[in-house]
């Protein structure tokens, strides 16, 4: 028998889908084993990062550090780090499990761009991929699994923590939606 699929991490799963979808096909659009899309990514990423990086405690430093690989990967591309007039404002933040769900999961998601990346002929974005093939979520997203284990399933409690999600999921597409707004991709 299968693992049981029930529990507000599921719930969440299922209620968090269409902005999840929404974001992964945006994020699809980019060829990210060639260098524009890569930049384009990066400079996403970047974006959503940074707004999220004054709240960095409720990450376990995870947003900050993985600015540090961004940067890096930037770096390696010959571009700066997004100034401060392209910016994406932070939503409502609330340190629960939602914005933490997100954040966890994108290890997952990750792992699929890394390979993406990997096949890259490009040297100079084979170079620029620290970011993409940080591995240093998976622990989070097992502690954040288990935190949504735990919490409790009342209405309010499952409402908060979706509400929470889908502004991350929200606070990603609209630092996406910047990104290529500024950034040639096609």
């Amino acid at each position: 028998m299968g693992k049981e699929r029930t529990g507000l991490r599921w719930d969440l799963r299922a209620e968090t889908r269409p902005a999840h979808e929404r974001l992964d096909r945006k994020v699809s659009t980019l060829d990210i084993a060639g260098h524009d899309g890569l930049v384009a990514f990066l400079v996403g990423n970047a974006l959503a990062h940074r707004a999220l990086a004054e709240f960095d405690e409720a990450f376990e430093g995870h947003m900050r550090r993985r600015l540090t690989l961004l940067h890096a990967d930037m770096e390696a591309l010959s571009i700066a780090m997004p100034d401060a007039t392209l910016r994406v404002q932070a939503p409502d933040f609330d340190s629960g499990p939602g914005f933490r769900y997100v954040i966890a999961g994108s290890a997952m998601g990750g792992k699929i761009l890394a390979r993406r990346h990997a096949a890259s002929g490009d040297p100079r974005v084979q170079a620029a991929g620290r970011f993409l093939r940080d591995d240093s979520l998976s622990d989070f997203w097992r502690d954040v699994q288990g935190e949504l284990g735990a919490v409790p399933r009342s209405d309010t409690v499952r409402a908060s923590v979706v509400a929470g999600a889908v502004a991350c999921f929200g606070l990603f597409e609209a630092a996406f939606d910047a990104a290529m707004a500024r950034v040639p991709v096609g």
